[in-house]
Parts: C-alpha cells; structure tokens; sequence
C-alpha cells in the first residue's frame, strides 16, 4: 500500500487540467490538479512570505488556484487583511459560511492559529451540512472564477498605468 503523496507525484493527478493544453515542459507551480481539488472541500492557501517584513499583500499563484478553479479557500498571508484586499479588487470570499476574522490577527503565529480554529469548525459539521454550505458557496466560486478569468480584468492594472504614464 502506497501512501497518498506517492499516489499523487506518480499518477497523471498532478497534469491534469481541463482549462489548458499543456505542453511537457510547464512548470508545476502553473498547473491546477483539478482531481484533486475536486475531492477536497476547501483550499488552504499559504501565501508567499517575501515581502512580510514591508507588510506588502502580494497575490500569487497560489491563492489563483482556487480562485480560477472556483473553489472555496481560507488564505494564510504573511500579513493581515489579505482577505480584505481580494475584496477591495473585487472577489468575493466565505465569511458566512466560514469564520474569516483570522485575517485580521496581527501577529502571525496567532493568525495561523486562529486559521486552523476556522477550519476546525468547518471539518467539525457533519458532511450533509458542510455539502449543503458548499451549496451555498457556489455563486460566490463562480463569481471568484469569471473574474480570475477574465482577460478585461487581469489586463485593468496594466492598461491603467500605460493611461496614466503615457495620457
């Protein structure tokens, strides 16, 4: 009996996507393993630490994944209110359905604490409940999705700042 790690990195799990063709030589960091999400009820993202100490929120691909595949998600983020910056651009996320105030604690070793309690009451409802708030959640991934998607949308920063240097 294999363990589940071996399962994933040997079999076509990690390859799969049903947005893209991709070619051999993307990277990993590029794919979503729709396969998997689609067995999980929620997404736990760790954000990248780099720019903590400049208490910069810089949106990776990491937190793209579930946004593109519409998939719920609790974020980790090096510093507060990275939650709240998904929603000043327009996202929408999980708050009443999940217990976001873990985005707002200061010091991060509590933030992640306060994260893991979030989960811990979602994965404590029994699964009836947690797929009836999955349910619930969808028009709120759909929204989350044809925005991460939409080209009109991802190019907005850029074209703003050509209009802004070159007007």
């Amino acid at each position: 009996s294999r363990d589940w790690m071996s399962d994933v990195c040997s079999s076509d799990l990690m390859f799969t996507m049903s947005m893209f063709d991709v070619n051999r030589y993307a990277f990993v960091s590029q794919l979503i393993p729709y396969e998997i999400y689609n067995r999980c009820y929620l997404n736990i993202v760790a954000q990248t630490e780099y720019f903590a100490y400049k208490h910069v929120i810089f949106p990776t691909e990491k937190v793209a994944k579930p946004l593109i595949a519409g998939q719920p998600f609790l974020v980790y983020a090096p510093v507060p209110g990275f939650l709240k910056y998904l929603k000043s651009q327009g996202f929408k996320t999980f708050d009443p359905w999940i217990d976001e105030s873990y985005d707002e604690v200061e010091l991060a070793h509590l933030r992640a604490t306060s994260l893991i309690d979030s989960v811990n009451q979602f994965a404590q409802q029994t699964t009836e409940t947690k797929l009836q708030i999955l349910t619930e959640m969808q028009e709120v991934c759909d929204h989350n999705r044809r925005l991460a998607t939409d080209p009109a949308f991802l190019l907005a920063p850029i074209v703003n700042i050509i209009l802004e240097r070159f007007s």
